[in-house]
């Protein structure tokens, strides 16, 4: 993938200060290397709405937690929508979650005051906890 992005310069968006991926262009070549059993929040989501999936603005979001690195991006999308499809109804699969959203339940959790350690550690291998 980095010789597709260093090959054709038209994947880089130069109006903006960050360069930000057209991820579009690329998203066919970077699942065709993730299971598709894997994919099945991805492609519901896709199938759903596309313009929510491919929008710029959402896939930049995932490069620069990877620090622009294009197939772990691309891996963290998908986890994103298999786990976003597990938990919520479909109809919520191509927005943003708002309190709105949520049950009695789920916002008892939200204002209770319940913490949750993250089974993934952040970059300095530190615990992240959700409170």
């Amino acid at each position: 993938l980095h010789a597709i992005l260093d090959d054709d310069t038209s994947l880089l968006d130069p109006t903006s200060g960050l360069k930000e991926l057209k991820l579009k262009k690329l998203i066919p070549t970077v699942l065709s290397s993730i299971p598709i059993s894997d994919r099945s929040g991805f492609d519901k989501a896709l199938e759903k709405d596309a313009s929510h999936v491919e929008d710029n603005e959402l896939l930049a979001k995932f490069l620069r937690v990877e620090d622009w690195d294009v197939d772990k991006a691309a891996q963290r999308l998908v986890s994103y929508f298999k786990w976003k499809s597990e938990i919520f109804e479909e109809d919520l699969l191509c927005k943003d979650i708002t309190q709105a959203d949520l049950d009695e339940e789920s916002l008892g959790a939200l204002y209770g005051g319940f913490a949750i350690d993250l089974p993934l550690k952040d970059t300095a291998g530190r615990v992240v906890t959700i409170t």
